[in-house]
């Protein structure tokens, strides 16, 4: 697995004076302490959030909200866990972080969150950089998706979610505490098709499964709780597990961890072909629908964020909107899964269905595709944008496919090493909204987002119109999607 755990072999001893310290364990000490005095940045909002909550008393009948405000953001989980069991819970008989939550003292758990932003982290999630953003994207989508996978598994979903946090947490406390060091690392495994834990390790001499093992010693958590973080011995992936046959929480973190790298295609560029490859053996045994209850977890965490990195995420979208009217179960089959589609204003969701009625199964459906540019596009908020697909040889994005009033000729082909908003889409897990200049040279809001194709990875780039600025992100979002899904039906690509 690039991801967290595989067994390593020992780093070899050395002395260091007269003390006889093994130079691997003083760089653990070290590396441990810069970590810790670093910490991770917390969401101010949900901070706030949670001590008015416990303040008020909001908590003491709906313990479900609490867990929630803390699973949204790893700073607070994290700070939880390392008080947890220094407030009296008995790791034996609370061996689950998220059992324990429910049976805590409101007072203990008052004076558990008596802190402020800056004596957890000496950062802050306005200044993240790319790295930094990608790796809590992994973090959100891997942690949701191991609760999803246990709630469908004979594992306790708060066992499966804290190993998985637990699992990346090394890794995002060395983002943000040697940036330097982590943007190198995963720059190595990128062009060398190297494993970033080894990266990590030749950089800074101590591995990421050494930090948080001294982590979760030193905070005094359960045998369990380790031992599903990083067993002595794990099959990993490659193992056949059946239907019916019972998965450890350590192989749910495992595949979570596939599923959120299988959504970063330039760092874990063979990820996505393999989550593809397991999908229907998982639809088998977690459900056909199991992939929307995880979107659907990590949209409303995601949401949290807006305001704390809103150059990384959207607001959610799904989780709130509902169909102002019902459409009729033929447009249903008409929209061939269009979830979106079914979720925008009737006249754009009518448009639609003409442009799907087009559709030639299993073809590049043309007719269709020029209903969608020349009908669909003016009426739902977004004046002009392009069709980016990556190059052959995957270096490029390049303008394919033009939708408003200026020519192919006006967009230019995007380098993937050079930054640009519209290259950072193609890995971004959510729809990008900035404002920046146009094409016409001109300032206006942008919403971008990768296509999720499968053979042609690529960007939907769209500009809103002036006279829908006003509308609600949901809205503009909804119908981002219904159009990014609609190429992906009429390409006949099969992308999600």
């Amino acid at each position: 697995m690039d991801d967290v755990f595989r067994s390593e072999s020992p780093t070899p001893e050395r002395t260091l004076g007269v003390s006889r310290v093994p130079a691997s364990t003083l760089a653990l000490d070290r590396t441990v302490s810069h970590l810790q005095k670093g910490g991770l940045p917390v969401n101010l909002e949900t901070l706030s959030n949670v001590q008015v909550g416990l303040r008020s008393g909001q908590y003491r009948d709906n313990r479900i909200a609490l867990a929630r405000e803390l699973k949204s953001d790893p700073a607070l989980f994290t700070h939880y866990l390392k008080s947890l069991y220094a407030s009296g819970a008995d790791p034996q008989s609370l061996s689950d972080p998220l059992e324990a939550l429910y049976s805590l003292e409101d007072e203990k758990l008052e004076k558990m969150f008596e802190i402020s932003a800056d004596s957890l982290s000496t950062h802050k999630l306005s200044k993240i950089n790319r790295s930094q953003s990608l790796r809590l994207q992994h973090t959100l989508i891997s942690t949701h998706t191991a609760e999803v996978l246990a709630t469908k598994s004979e594992v306790a979903p708060g066992m499966a979610y804290s190993s998985a946090m637990l699992r990346q947490l090394a890794l995002n406390l060395i983002a943000w505490n040697y940036p330097t060091i982590y943007g190198k690392a995963l720059g190595a495994q990128r062009s060398r098709g190297g494993d970033l834990m080894q990266e990590l390790q030749k950089q800074l001499g101590v591995s990421p499964l050494q930090i948080i093992s001294r982590l979760m010693a030193d905070w005094h958590l359960s045998a369990e709780l380790r031992q599903s973080v990083a067993p002595e011995s794990a099959p990993g992936l490659h193992r056949d597990v059946g239907p019916h046959e019972k998965m450890s929480a350590h192989e749910i973190c495992e595949l979570s961890e596939l599923y959120a790298r299988s959504h970063d295609r330039v760092n874990f560029p063979d990820a996505e072909a393999q989550w593809k490859r397991m999908e229907p053996a998982l639809k088998d045994r977690f459900g056909s629908n199991f992939m929307e209850e995880i979107e659907h977890e990590i949209l409303d965490s995601v949401v949290r964020y807006q305001h704390s990195a809103p150059a990384v995420f959207t607001a959610p979208y799904l989780a709130k909107v509902v169909p102002a009217i019902e459409p009729d179960s033929s447009d249903v089959a008409i929209l061939r899964g269009n979830q979106f589609a079914l979720r925008c204003a009737p006249l754009i969701r009518d448009a639609l269905i003409r442009a799907y009625e087009k559709i030639e199964a299993g073809a590049l459906s043309v007719e269709a595709i020029r209903e969608l540019v020349d009908t669909v596009m003016p009426i739902t908020g977004f004046s002009r944008g392009c069709l980016y697909l990556t190059s052959k040889d995957g270096t490029k994005l390049k303008p394919t496919l033009r939708l408003g009033d200026m020519p192919l000729s006006s967009y230019e082909t995007l380098d993937h090493k050079e930054y640009h908003p519209i290259v950072d889409c193609l890995v971004a897990t959510v729809p990008l909204k900035w404002n920046g200049v146009g094409i016409r040279g001109n300032q206006t809001e942008i919403v971008a987002g990768s296509l999720g194709a499968l053979r042609h990875p690529g960007v939907l780039y769209l500009e809103i119109r002036k006279e829908a600025k006003e509308q609600p992100l949901e809205d503009v979002l909804i119908c981002f999607h219904a159009i990014r899904k609609a190429f992906l039906d009429f390409l006949a690509d099969g992308g999600e």
